[in-house]
This record gives C-alpha cells, structure tokens and sequence, in this order.
C-alpha cells in the first residue's frame, strides 16, 4: 500500500535516512491499491510517477532511485517525475538482448527499436541521464548475428554501465523446458569480453569529459 511505502519512508527520514531506493520487479508498473493516500494536489495520474513525486515531498530525503523498471511502463509521467530534485541522475533500464527474436524467446515483450524509443525520450527529457542495464549473450538460439546486434544497440545507447551475464540454464524456468543451451561456453565467454571492451570504450570516452 502507498500509505505503508511512505510511512516507512517518512520514519527513515526522521532518523537520518537522505537516500531511498524503492524496489520491485518492474517496479515502474506499481499500481498503489489505496489511491485515496495520494496527495490532492500531486500532478501525477501514473500511480509511480505520483509514488516518486510523493517521496520528493518528504523533508530530509535528497536521494531517490528506483530499480528495475520494466522499458514498456516507462511513461512520458514516470520520465517527468525523474526530473524532481531528489531524483539521481541514474536509471538502470535492463534490454538483456539486442535481436528482437531473442526477446522474444527471453518473454521480454518489446523489440529492440521500441527500447530505442525509451532511451530517445530519457534523453530528450534529461540529456546527460547516466543509463545502465543488464545484458544475457548466449541465450538459446543466439546466433552471431543476433549477438552483433546486441553490440549495435549497445554503441547506440552508449550504456554508463552493463552488467552483463553469460546464459546459463536454471531447472524448472520456461527456458530450460523450451530450449536447448546451444552456445557453448567458450563463444558465450567470448561475447562477454567482446561486450566489456566495448564498455570499458565507451566510459573511457564518457570520464574523459
């Protein structure tokens, strides 16, 4: 409930707290079940956009970040709240896969281009928004041409940070009873480096400004 949410925030306050974080699996979608607890004149009808703008209201909290959001429930309201005082200038957006057919086996429900759209907005809403996300190679079926586009994507957006991971299978997930590991460990390990050397590029060009 939002009542509960900024009570316990509102208490962390009162004893020092400046920095919340609020987490959730695609914690952009919350929708609070007593909209009552939103505050008259909170200009937001996004229920977590109006959450953010409500924490911005609390005395003594000067750090406020959220993780992860899901890319399909970044509204234009949520993007607007990003730009409230407290706010860092961070997002950690996850794209996990840059071919739209790898999204799609991994259930993710957007293509490539539609993730395009979201970090055009952030941008065109807050220009210098540091951005990270969170990328799988190897995946099932990936193929060297969908790994490469994963890299394009990757120079487009020009990511502060990637938390990158090589697939590996975990019993009784959706993955592991629709599709065969099919990339071995050596190309899945080469992938990866090929993906950090374009990080480590691009925030080397990115720290020297």
């Amino acid at each position: 409930p939002l009542k509960d949410i900024i009570e316990e925030i509102q208490d962390l306050a009162v004893n020092g707290c400046v920095e919340v974080t609020l987490l959730g699996q695609t914690v952009n979608s919350y929708q609070a079940p007593d909209p009552e607890c939103f505050s008259v004149g909170n200009p937001y009808k996004d229920h977590f956009a109006a959450l953010l703008w409500e924490v911005n209201q609390i005395k003594g909290i000067s750090r406020l970040h959220f993780t992860a959001p899901h890319p399909l429930h970044m509204s234009d309201e949520v993007i607007d709240a990003m730009t409230l005082p407290a706010h860092v200038n961070y997002i950690h957006l996850p794209v996990q896969a840059g071919d739209d057919e790898i999204l799609l086996r991994m259930n993710r429900r957007y293509t490539a281009q539609q993730f395009l759209d979201v970090i055009d907005r952030l941008k065109a809403r807050i220009p210098d928004l540091a951005i990270g996300t969170d990328i799988i190679v190897g995946f099932c079926g990936e193929s060297s041409e969908a790994f490469e586009k994963t890299v394009e994507l990757y120079e487009k957006v020009r990511f502060d940070i990637s938390y990158t991971a090589r697939y590996s299978a975990r019993s009784g997930t959706v993955a592991w009873r629709a599709f065969k590991d099919d990339v071995s460990l050596q190309e899945k390990k080469r992938r990866w480096n090929e993906l950090q050397e374009v990080q480590e590029r691009i925030v080397f060009e990115k720290n020297q400004a």
